[in-house]
This record gives structure tokens, C-alpha cells and sequence, in this order.
């Protein structure tokens, strides 16, 4: 299993719409959702920006929330899915499905 620091990147925009920025590698992502039991990163045009990911990998990552007081989480998770936009605000973009296998602080 592989293992891949994800963490947040501070933010220069506090607003509403602005997402948390990880890292997963030496690559940059958006988080577009997370939820105890899932997480969707969302990934530039660029298909070169999805190397670290093949569905079914595993993977051993860390996530803090700079809106929680709580320390980082380690995630244990899996590819489950990647999809590319074809329509919409996302057109072109890449979402990558995360199926949290396993979480602890």
C-alpha cells in the first residue's frame, strides 16, 4: 500500500466558494466533498494530474481541516472511480472518487 500525505494548503480566499486545497504527492487538488465514509478530489484538465491514481489503489493519506480544532486524520482509502466532466461549471475537470476504508486520529 501506498502511502500519500494529504494535507491542506492554506487559502488565500476565505469565502464560501473557495475549496480546501490538499496535496496528495507532489500534485495539488480540490477537495469537492468529504464525508466519514467519502472523499472527491477534483483535478485540473490535465490528465498527467491523475498519475497517483488508478481505481482500485489503496492508499494511506493525512487531511486536517484548518476549520476544525480537532489534530489531522489518517485516512486508509481507495480509488474507486474517475470521471471526467464532459458539461457544466466542472466541463473538462476530473473528479476522483475516494472510498474511506479506514479513519483514525
Amino acid at each position: 500500500m501506498d502511502f500519500s500525505p494529504l494535507r491542506e494548503l492554506p487559502r488565500a480566499n476565505q469565502g464560501s466558494s473557495s475549496a480546501c486545497l490538499v496535496e496528495v504527492g507532489p500534485l495539488r487538488f480540490k477537495v469537492w466533498h468529504k464525508s466519514p465514509t467519502y472523499l472527491c478530489l477534483l483535478a485540473d484538465e490535465d490528465p498527467s494530474t491523475l498519475l497517483e491514481f488508478r481505481v482500485g489503489k489503496m492508499l494511506m493519506m493525512e487531511y486536517h481541516d484548518a476549520d476544525s480544532s480537532l489534530p489531522s486524520e489518517r485516512l486508509t482509502t481507495a480509488v474507486r472511480k474517475i470521471k471526467r466532466n464532459d458539461g457544466g461549471k466542472l466541463k473538462g475537470q476530473y473528479l476522483v472518487d475516494l472510498e474511506i476504508l479506514k479513519s483514525y486520529h
